[in-house]
């Protein structure tokens, strides 16, 4: 933890938050949980090695992501992974992949999506923030209500569905009615599950979306910048045509060797070490010792109400 002197004090070098003090930055104990405008989360000793032995040597990206893509996938057990510039920019990629069903020529196209199916379709209620990635592709937002109205809004128009993961308990429209009624249109259904801890089998897929986002740097404790855009391997690769270094729409979203890697043994040591209890009594005690550090009351011992 890191107290809150002035930059203009002395700063020893042995003081841990000595980098972001000297340009007069104040670090601060994050109780808000891993959100991006608090900088997400602190990476793994596993993730920074990785990173840093990454940083030494040049290599091809295609070759590098295609690498990537099937150990993730062999390690979540979805049929195919790249890693993005964030969950938001795997939805930009997912939507243009979907929009243009991995066709190079409508991929140089984007944003102009004239003469492609150029509609997102979304669960009344579903709409979150972060359907900007989505627009940014020229497709246009159609929402529903009920299973009846997505049926019909999935006419030749409909390039995918686009399903906030946290919202699904309560839509009026589940991911398996849904799956039903695209399946039989062959429309894909893109699930944003950033802020969500991945699991194998991944729920969603099992549950019948084609692709599903998560962030790297929150729960995995990857880097911040790069995401996953997990799923089918048509889709995925449909995904990767309009992702950096290939010239297209998402060019600008580009992710590091650095942080490919760094990613990868986020996810490794997620597969190897995955507790979730485990990560919940940890996360408690060092709240606690936070807590009293800090000398605020400590944590209270009742039930959740999950009866934890």
């Amino acid at each position: 933890m890191c107290g809150h002197r002035s930059p203009s004090q002395h700063l020893s070098r042995s003081d841990p938050c000595r980098p972001y003090r000297r340009i007069g930055v104040r670090p601060f104990i994050n109780c808000c949980g891993t959100r991006t405008i608090h900088s997400g989360t602190l990476v793994l000793p596993e993730v920074r090695r990785a990173m840093d032995a990454a940083s030494r040597f040049f290599v091809n990206i295609d070759e590098l992501m295609e690498a990537v893509g099937r150990r993730v996938a062999d390690l979540t057990g979805a049929g195919h992974a790249i890693v993005t510039s964030g969950a938001a920019a795997a939805l930009t990629h997912a939507t243009a992949g979907c929009v243009t069903g991995g066709d190079p020529e409508k991929a140089l196209r984007l944003p102009d999506v004239r003469g492609m199916k150029d509609r997102v379709v979304m669960i009344g209620g579903g709409r979150f923030t972060y359907d900007h990635a989505i627009r940014a592709v020229g497709a246009r937002v159609v929402e529903v209500g009920s299973a009846a109205e997505l049926e019909r809004a999935l006419d030749g128009r409909a390039a995918m569905i686009a399903l906030l993961g946290t919202h699904l308990p309560g839509s009026p429209v589940s991911l398996e009615t849904a799956a039903a009624l695209a399946g039989a249109r062959g429309v894909p259904i893109v699930v944003d599950a950033a802020s969500e801890h991945l699991m194998r089998p991944d729920p969603y897929l099992a549950a019948g979306a084609s692709l599903v986002c998560y962030s790297g740097g929150k729960y995995l404790r990857g880097p911040q910048i790069p995401g996953l855009l997990l799923g089918e391997e048509r889709w995925v690769r449909a995904a990767w045509l309009n992702a950096a270094p290939h010239h297209a729409l998402g060019r600008g979203m580009k992710v590091g060797k650095e942080e490919v890697m760094g990613l990868l043994a986020a996810v490794e040591r997620w597969a190897a070490h995955c507790d979730p209890e485990a990560d919940r009594r940890r996360w408690e005690a060092d709240l606690r010792r936070i807590a009293d550090a800090v000398g605020l009351i400590p944590l209270s011992t009742q039930p959740t109400r999950e009866g934890e």
